[in-house]
């Protein structure tokens, strides 16, 4: 029988390394990161004639933080956002021909790592939550991907732990290396297994950044809203 204590345990079997990126520093921490600013090597100004008329920094990352989380990202990259000449902003990745990122020059806030584990949401629990959970599900009528029309005590418990434990709650950490993301409400299904968060930012939101990786190694940027 199914109750949400068990349910929260095998979340915890299903929790994934990751790195939180905080302004404050963790003992014996070296700078992983920049947060905003600018870079020195990457002008806020693009040469025109362009489609865009400016830039701004949002994040710089270590990538060699990504192999300890098993993420093979094959080249540095950083997360910018363009205005376009009518004045729209559009998230993107630069891929660029950067020097070692102890040399990057950047005038925005350090962020320093620390190594913690990452709990599903309810949602990857119901889909990677295995055998018991899907015998589960379905004494309730539903298949692992019906988890939206699941709501019950044990969903409730469960939510709640979730809530505790993630940074976009919590406010536990400026950005987040890797781990399990969330749905949002227009969402229409749960991001496949197949597509790795490679980082979501908590900083200044609203928007939350999330930077994704593809099963042949592309790597693109959503913005996230309420």
């Amino acid at each position: 029988m199914m109750n949400t204590q068990r349910l929260i345990q095998i979340g915890e079997s299903l929790a994934r390394p990751c790195i939180y990126l905080n302004h404050a520093p963790s003992k014996g921490a070296a700078v992983a990161a920049y947060w905003a600013g600018s870079r020195k090597d990457i002008p806020d100004e693009i040469p025109q004639p362009s489609a865009y008329c400016s830039r701004r920094h949002i994040l710089t990352i270590e990538p060699h933080l990504f192999a300890e989380l098993g993420l093979d990202v094959r080249r540095p990259f950083c997360v910018y956002e363009e205005e376009d000449q009518e004045g729209a902003i559009h998230p993107t990745i630069y891929l660029p021909e950067s020097p070692a990122f102890s040399e990057i020059q950047c005038s925005g806030v350090p962020l320093f790592p620390r190594k913690d584990r990452s709990f599903p949401p309810f949602q990857a629990a119901c889909l990677y939550g295995g055998e018991e959970v899907a015998a589960w599900l379905n004494s309730l009528g539903k298949k692992p991907w019906e988890y939206t029309h699941v709501a019950n005590e044990v969903r409730s418990g469960y939510d709640a732990e979730y809530r505790r434990r993630s940074p976009l709650y919590t406010k536990g950490a400026d950005v987040m290396l890797g781990g399990w993301h969330t749905i949002w409400h227009w969402d229409s299904f749960y991001m496949p297994a197949e597509m790795r968060l490679l980082a979501w930012t908590f900083r200044d939101a609203e928007p939350w950044y999330e930077v994704w990786l593809d099963q042949i190694g592309n790597l693109s940027v959503k913005t996230r809203t309420t």
